[in-house]
């Protein structure tokens, strides 16, 4: 019993170093060595010969891993990044649907501005339209009091000029 017990022990060693004998056969030495500009170099060994006194032995560790992750691990990961590039689109779709509501809203809001100022401008300017035909009138204040020439000529052109300011088709 205690000869099988030995044979496995020197069977898993023997095993051991097989497996771990590639590893440091292919293991080659780093150096860190500082040139005569001072610039830091690496390499397995020194350029210059000269060099080589000074340049100093560097420990390598071995570079991170990613810990091992179970096909279901991963699903649950793409399922999780496909949830999240979703719920992104569904967003950016909210938001430009948002947005085209509020064009919407203000070119509505615009084309009655626009209507009311042509409006204010018609009445005010002494033309009206009736039955398709242009008549002219007389400017009214609010109050129903007949404007001046020059009231209605001021008036008007402020009118107009705020309605280029808006951008109302036609100023």
């Amino acid at each position: 019993m205690q000869q099988a017990h030995h044979r496995f022990a020197l069977a898993a060693l023997a095993l051991g170093w097989i497996l771990l004998a590639p590893p440091l056969a292919g293991a080659a030495e780093i150096y860190r060595w500082v040139d005569d500009k001072g610039n830091v170099h690496f390499g397995d060994k020194p350029r210059d010969p000269a060099q080589a006194a000074e340049a100093e032995n560097v420990e390598v560790n071995e570079a991170y891993r990613p810990p091992e992750r179970s096909d279901e691990e991963l699903q649950e990961m793409r399922d999780a990044s496909e949830a999240n590039w979703n719920r992104a689109r569904e967003l950016r779709r909210e938001e430009q649907a948002e947005a085209e509501r509020e064009r919407t809203e203000r070119e509505q809001r615009l084309a009655e501005v626009c209507g009311e100022l042509d409006a204010e401008i018609q009445r005010f300017s002494g033309i009206r339209v009736v039955d398709g035909q242009r008549v002219l009138t007389a400017g009214l204040h609010s109050d129903g009091r007949v404007a001046t020439e020059e009231e209605q000529q001021a008036h008007v052109e402020q009118l107009r000029q705020y309605a280029a300011q808006l951008g109302c088709p036609g100023y």
